[in-house]
């Protein structure tokens, strides 16, 4: 479903849905320097959401190598990516050139909880769970333990990491801060990027890995992969970028490819201020030396998002290649979708976001691709991750003017339009809009699948885009 039918919804509603964005939160356990009186950085909440909803996935953004330096000292931490339900992590602390300190960390699920367990030097070990898990921030608490009773790591919006413990020693609260940039000599053992940076043009054509972007005040959660022509895969509303698990290695064989959440989902930041979804695109590929014309593939939401982009930025886009896709300005539909829509809107606000996800999740939109034993706890997994986007402000979202549905005749690159044949009406007349409106679109039509096309076909979805691609190459384009 797109934004737009949402963004008109929500007006009606503004005040009473404003309320909004996950908590960040934020830290390890380096309890041996001397904690500081302060007053602690959150208040004590219950835990939030399903076993699903707090899969130690949800930590990637912690991955790889982290130091900071306090009072002489140089702290370093690394993490390994999460892999088969477990993060491992060391500590190492330097004074000078001699080891001061080191410790031996993991965070593992446990038990439907997610537990972080430290072994500093000369100390014994310790475990704390978590009580507070964001797409940015978690929060560990073990409130039988001496000191620290809190370990807090924060992902903060330029890229940086906040790392802190806290508690009380004598009845009066402490806490120690530890702001950490990203190492640059650790990518190889964490399995993400070292340090997310600027691509020069020197190297553009060389950078890849997993990181974090701070651009338009806001940070973008991206991933690089492969060598060749750019192509770009944007996900869908209330997923993020995981939803192309099955594009992404396959298209680096041929292509030079970057997925990434688009702001407000994902590793990606809140809505927090006035945006341009295609502004936030463009600020992402120079970063990562993207700079040259690219491919867009897009579904749904995506796919909105590649319009947007096509008509703000032209001398950027080789192709579109755009899957059951959005498009701002369009006023079809029978308005039953309208309906729909607000139950939902009126159930994030009234009585939680997983409550509109499960009603989301047996919408038409939806529905097929429920149908699959194998996809479903997936896409369930997605969107309770991705609860935040319910409770969002979906005006904040500056579109192109004029509209884009107005302007299709100015989109002139080669356009691939796929529909699944279980699509929704709505769906079906933006495809019939885009393939009468730019000129020499192709159209595809998926026998068999739903709106979540490139997930619930993905082999028929993924022949479809490379056979485009790959005729676009021949023909010299």
């Amino acid at each position: 479903m797109t934004q737009t039918i949402r963004r008109s919804l929500i007006l009606a509603a503004l005040v009473s849905c404003a309320t909004h964005g996950a908590t960040r939160g934020a830290k390890p356990a380096h309890a041996a320097e001397p904690a500081q009186a302060a007053e602690p950085a959150h208040a004590e909440e219950p835990a939030r959401g399903s076993a699903l909803a707090r899969r130690i996935d949800r930590l990637h953004w912690l991955a790889g190598g982290w130091q900071s330096e306090r009072g002489g000292r140089t702290i370093h931490e690394l993490w390994m990516a999460p892999s088969g339900g477990m993060m491992l992590g060391i500590g190492h602390t330097v004074d000078g050139e001699k080891t001061i300190e080191y410790e031996a960390m993991r965070i593992e699920e446990r038990g439907g909880d997610i537990v972080f367990t430290a072994k500093p030097s000369g100390q014994e070990q310790a475990s704390f769970t978590a009580t507070e898990l964001t797409d940015s921030s978690v929060v560990f608490a073990n409130p039988a333990h001496d000191f620290p009773q809190r370990v807090i790591y924060r992902l903060r919006p330029d890229g940086s990491l906040l790392a802190r413990i806290e508690g009380e020693i004598g009845g009066k609260a402490r806490a120690v801060d530890y702001p950490m940039e990203r190492a640059r000599d650790a990518s190889s053992a964490s399995g993400a990027s070292s340090s997310p940076r600027r691509a020069s043009p020197a190297d553009a054509a060389d950078f890849t890995g997993r990181g974090f972007a701070p651009v338009n005040e806001t940070r973008l959660c991206y991933e690089v992969a492969g060598r060749g022509e750019p192509l770009v895969l944007i996900h869908g509303g209330q997923l993020d970028s995981r939803m192309w698990d099955e594009q992404f290695e396959l298209f680096t064989k041929e292509f030079r490819v970057l997925r990434y959440d688009v702001r407000g989902y994902g590793g990606s930041g809140d809505l927090e201020t006035p945006y341009s979804d295609a502004g936030d695109l463009a600020a992402l590929l120079e970063y990562v030396g993207m700079t040259s014309k690219a491919h867009f593939v897009g579904l749904s939401l995506g796919g909105r998002i590649a319009i947007d982009f096509a008509l703000t930025h032209p001398e950027r886009v080789a192709s579109l290649a755009l899957a059951g896709p959005g498009l701002d300005g369009f006023e079809g539909g029978d308005g039953s979708e309208g309906a729909r829509w607000w139950a939902m809107v009126q159930a994030a606000r009234d009585d939680g976001a997983p409550k509109a996800i499960e009603m989301w999740l047996s919408d038409p939109y939806m529905a097929p691709a429920m149908e699959h034993a194998d996809l479903a706890p997936r896409i369930r997994r997605l969107s309770l991750e991705n609860q935040r986007d319910w409770l969002g402000n979906p005006i904040l979202q500056r579109s192109p003017r004029p509209s884009p549905a107005a302007r299709l005749a100015e989109i002139r690159v080669p356009t691939l339009i796929i529909l699944g044949d279980r699509d929704v009406p709505r769906i079906a007349a933006i495809v019939d809009t885009l393939s009468s409106g730019i000129a020499g679109a192709e159209k595809v039509v998926v026998r068999g699948a739903g709106h979540m096309v490139s997930m619930e076909k993905p082999e028929e979805f993924n022949r479809a885009v490379l056979g485009f691609l790959r005729g676009l190459r021949g023909a010299g384009r």
